[in-house]
C-alpha cells in the first residue's frame, strides 16, 4: 500500500494522496495536486503562514503567549514606520504652512500690482496656481490617510487570523484530550509485540484479534489465546472472569464456550 511510504501524504481536505519529494525537512510545504491547497507535511495541516515548523511547534505548546519572528519584525517595522510617518506629517505640515504663507504673500503682491496696473488677468492666473497647489496638497493627504488605513486593516486582519488559529489549536487540544480520555476508558491496548494499539470490545466473546499485528488474546485479562488453547483456561489471569477459579460448577467445555 502507498500509505506505508514515509513520504506518503493524504490531503485532509479532499483525501487525495500523493508522494512528497522532500519529506525530511528542507521543503515541508506540499501542494495538493487535487484541491491545490498548501499543507505542511510534518504537521499534516494547512501550511502555517508566517511561521516555520519549529515556531509552529512552539505555537502549539503555548498559543496565547507565542510570538513569531515574523510578528516581532512586523512590530519593529511598524514602530519605525510610525516614527517616519509622524516626521513626514510634521514636515509636510511645515512645508504646507510655509507654502501657504508664500502664496499669501504672492497674492498680496499680485493684488497690489493688479490694483495698480488694473490688470486682473495676472492676479487671476496666480490665484489659479495657488488653487492647484492646494489641490495637490489635499491629494497627498488623502493618499497618506488611505495608506495608513490599509496598513491598519492589514494589521487587524493578521490579529484576527492569529486569534482564530489560537482558538483552533485550543479546540483541537480539547478534542484530543477528550478523545484520549474516551479511548483510555473504553479500550484496552493490544498486548501484541510492538503493537499496543487501542482495541474496543463492543459485544460478543472476549477472544480478540489485533487487526494489524494479528495477535490473539483475552480482552478481559490480555492472556495469550494460543497459550489458552494449549493449556486451557488456567492461562487466564486469576482475576479474570474466565479463570476456572471464577467459574465454579462449570466444566472445561463450558469454560471454552463462555470464553470463545
Amino acid at each position: 500500500m502507498m500509505a506505508g511510504f514515509v513520504n506518503w501524504f493524504r490531503c485532509p481536505s479532499c483525501q487525495s494522496g500523493q508522494l512528497h519529494d522532500d519529506p525530511m525537512g528542507r521543503s515541508p510545504i506540499i501542494t495538493c495536486v487535487s484541491c491545490h491547497k498548501r499543507y505542511c507535511f510534518h504537521h499534516q495541516e494547512l501550511w502555517h503562514e508566517t511561521m516555520t515548523c519549529d515556531e509552529y511547534d512552539q505555537f502549539l505548546l503555548d498559543p496565547d503567549n507565542f510570538r513569531s519572528e515574523f510578528e516581532t519584525e512586523n512590530e519593529r517595522a511598524e514602530r519605525v514606520q510610525e516614527v517616519e510617518q509622524r516626521r513626514r506629517r510634521e514636515m509636510e505640515a511645515s512645508d504646507r504652512r510655509y507654502a501657504e504663507s508664500l502664496v499669501r504673500e504672492e497674492n498680496h503682491r499680485r493684488d497690489f500690482q493688479a490694483w495698480c496696473a488694473r490688470d486682473d488677468g495676472v492676479a487671476w492666473e496666480e490665484a489659479e496656481r495657488g488653487h492647484a497647489k492646494s489641490k495637490s496638497a489635499t491629494r497627498d493627504e488623502r493618499e497618506r490617510v488611505e495608506a495608513e488605513r490599509k496598513a491598519a486593516q492589514k494589521k487587524n486582519q493578521f490579529a484576527q487570523d492569529k486569534a482564530k488559529a489560537i482558538e483552533e489549536v485550543k479546540r483541537k487540544k480539547a478534542e484530543k484530550l477528550a478523545s484520549e480520555a474516551t479511548i483510555q476508558k473504553t479500550t484496552k491496548r493490544c498486548p501484541g509485540f510492538l503493537c499496543g494499539r487501542p482495541i474496543e470490545r463492543n459485544e460478543g466473546c472476549a477472544h480478540m484479534t489485533g487487526l494489524l499485528c494479528g495477535h490473539e488474546f483475552c480482552y478481559e485479562c490480555l492472556a495469550d489465546h494460543q497459550a489458552i488453547l494449549k493449556s486451557g483456561n488456567t492461562k487466564h489471569k486469576r482475576g479474570c472472569m474466565y479463570h476456572p477459579d471464577n467459574l465454579p460448577g462449570i466444566d472445561e467445555e463450558e469454560w471454552d464456550d463462555s470464553y470463545m
